[in-house]
């Protein structure tokens, strides 16, 4: 009986490890697709941070790039409607596409972008 029990929990325990690696593994790609369709050239990315967002199910990245430290990008992908959204940070501020500050970071989000936003 024990024995059943503890094949059950191990069972469990390898499926939700899975599916935790398998989501973040969506998550991380989908947010470089966005990031590429953005326009940050991968080369002047000085820093980056993924990691799981406090919610189950959405995963974040922050970038910062060169030259501008004291600006960044933030990327966070909910994985039950599979959409990656955009925040950015200028000064201190959190701003998003309809901020009159978004034009303070280095990189503008590009068209293709912007039309996903719609």
């Amino acid at each position: 009986m024990n024995c059943i029990i503890g094949s059950i929990l191990i069972i469990s325990a390898l499926s939700v490890t899975t599916y935790y690696f398998y989501q973040k593994h969506v998550a991380e790609r989908e947010i470089d697709l966005y990031i590429a369709d953005y326009g940050i050239p991968s080369k002047e990315i000085s820093s980056e941070n993924f990691g799981l967002a406090f919610k189950y199910g959405r995963f974040y990245k922050t970038i910062i790039v060169k030259n501008d430290p004291d600006n960044y990008y933030g990327f966070t992908y909910n994985s039950k409607n599979k959409r990656v959204d955009f925040e950015g940070n200028v000064y201190g501020n959190v701003v998003g596409f309809v901020s009159s500050l978004i034009s303070k970071l280095k990189y503008q989000p590009s068209e293709k972008v912007k039309n996903m936003e719609k």
